[in-house]
Formats: C-alpha cells, structure tokens, sequence
C-alpha cells in the first residue's frame, strides 16, 4: 500500500518525458495554488491575531481588563500598535513568535497566575507615539479618596500635583 501511494506521488511530481505538457506542468500548478493558499491564510491569520478580539477572548487570560479596555479611551487602538509596535514587519513576526509560550501557557493552563509583565518596551516607542510629551505641560490636581480601616470609617484624602509633559528634569517637569 505505501509502495503504491509512493509511486503515485513519485508519478505526480516527476511525470514520464512522454506525457503531455499539461501533465508535466500539473505539479506546478498545484505547488503554485497550494504556495498561493498559505500565503493568503497566512495574511488572514495574521490580521486576525493582531485584531484585539483575538487578544482579548481567543489569547489573553484577562478577561476584567479586555472588559476595561472595551470601555476605555485605547479602545480606539489596537492592542498590537502598543503590544508588538509598529515597526519593521521582520521585528513584528519575531516579537509575534517571541510569544509563542504564551498560548502554548494558555493552552496548557500553566501560566503564572498573577500575570506579571515582564519585558516591556519603552514608552517612548509605545505610549509616546501617541502621548508625546510636548504636547501636555500642565499641572493635574488628582485627588485620591479612602477610607481608614477605623470604626468609623474616616474618609481621607490624598492630593497629587500631577507635572506631565515638557520641561526639563532640573524643573521636574521632564
């Protein structure tokens, strides 16, 4: 049986001198189809796994912060553009297969649980492409409302001035 099958392939992919140019040309043809349909799976699948749906119900284990990050102002922006960056599509794929242990942890069940981040990119090649510091120079009053753990639950305040953006490190402002 396997002899058989081995002898048709070998018939397939090197067909006899005399058979005909359409014979001939047959395996190219599927080569080149088959060439032609993983690259184009290739592409979908590329898409759809820089797509924040597949990050946040096909890949990630975090199912509270892709719920946060439906509602929130990023929402706007793909998880990819900050995650994996923009940059050259080679540095893309090799960051992409860098995280290959990833799912292969999701899969498995065999992720450290909390998740904690450990090999992020720089702001200024993630957050900074959109929040560039020349852009914000102004003071932020925050405030911060607790509660003390006290029988009567004292609330307390906790004010932050908030410098962002422009100036320089001597000013604090950096």
């Amino acid at each position: 049986m396997r002899r058989r099958i081995a002898f048709h392939i070998r018939n397939f992919f090197f067909p006899p001198a005399e058979a005909s140019w359409a014979v001939r040309a047959l395996p190219y043809a599927v080569l080149g189809v088959l060439t032609l349909v993983v690259l184009i799976a290739g592409a979908y699948a590329w898409d759809y796994t820089n797509s924040p749906e597949f990050c946040g119900t096909a890949c990630h284990t975090m199912p509270p912060e892709f719920t946060a990050y439906l509602v929130s102002p990023h929402a706007r922006v793909d998880c990819v553009d900050c995650h994996i960056g923009r940059g050259f599509i080679a540095t893309r794929i090799t960051r992409k297969a860098g995280d290959v242990k990833h799912i292969v942890a999701t899969a498995f069940k065999t992720y450290e649980f909390p998740i904690r981040a450990e090999s992020l990119r720089p702001a200024r090649e993630t957050c900074e492409k959109c929040h560039f510091p020349q852009k914000f120079s102004d003071d932020s009053l925050r405030e911060i409302k607790r509660f003390l753990p006290d029988t009567e639950n004292t609330p307390q305040s906790i004010y932050l001035t908030l410098k962002t953006g422009g100036g320089s490190k001597r000013e604090g402002l950096g």
